[in-house]
């Protein structure tokens, strides 16, 4: 089995025998152009993120459009524990994506649209949540992890500009990030009724992918 095959399979004892045999950890791939690293944090797979970092893994290692494995364990749910193990690796919280925005930063936007949204969109968050394990806090846990490894100043700074025109933006993105990553997966991501997603939907075709974020 090719080695991103196994990854994408979440197989870790085949993963762990390619490592040892010689495949380097950090080689790009996936649908996002990241490392497996990087895919352990969005599908939440504590253990081969653990592998990873074993191997050597680089914690700040970007995905094809610039996301951090920090970054993408925010798409996908209250992946904690992942965050945790980054950063105990010395994953830097400071680094922005494409968009600009920090981990904890989009974390918080992919957290307000899931808890706020409209009484219709609520009912559908609340049924795929149930269907896919995620939590009914949104992403409450990954949010206090990112705001105490975050200078104060920074995160004051970032959550002040949250409410400008240039972060809803950068939200929209981000919400297509979380579908894509979701179906990728499996599991049916939550259509949120909002204005973000109405933006993100008018957006180019080739400025929509996963890994913009």
């Amino acid at each position: 089995m090719p080695f991103w095959r196994a990854v994408e399979y979440g197989d870790v004892a085949r993963v762990a025998a390619l490592l040892e045999a010689g495949e380097p950890v950090d080689q790009p791939g996936g649908p996002y152009g990241s490392t497996a690293l990087g895919w352990a944090a969005v599908s939440g797979h504590v253990e081969l993120a653990q592998l990873c970092l074993r191997h050597g893994a680089k914690p700040d290692a970007k995905a094809r459009k610039g996301s951090t494995p920090l970054h993408m364990a925010t798409w996908n749910g209250d992946h904690d524990e992942i965050a945790r193990l980054l950063l105990q690796a010395d994953a830097d919280p400071s680094i922005p994506n494409a968009a600009g925005l920090t981990a904890l930063a989009q974390a918080r936007w992919f957290h307000r649209l899931e808890m706020t949204s409209t009484a219709s969109s609520r009912y559908e968050m609340d049924k795929w949540r149930a269907q896919w394990g995620k939590s009914a806090a949104g992403r409450a846990k990954l949010i206090a992890r990112l705001e105490a490894a975050t200078p104060s100043q920074v995160s004051r700074e970032e959550a002040g500009a949250e409410t400008g025109a240039s972060s809803g933006e950068a939200a929209g993105v981000a919400v297509r990030a979380e579908d894509a990553s979701a179906a990728s997966n499996g599991a049916a991501a939550p259509r949120v009724k909002d204005e973000a997603r109405t933006k993100a939907d008018d957006d180019d075709e080739e400025d929509m992918g996963a890994d913009e974020v």
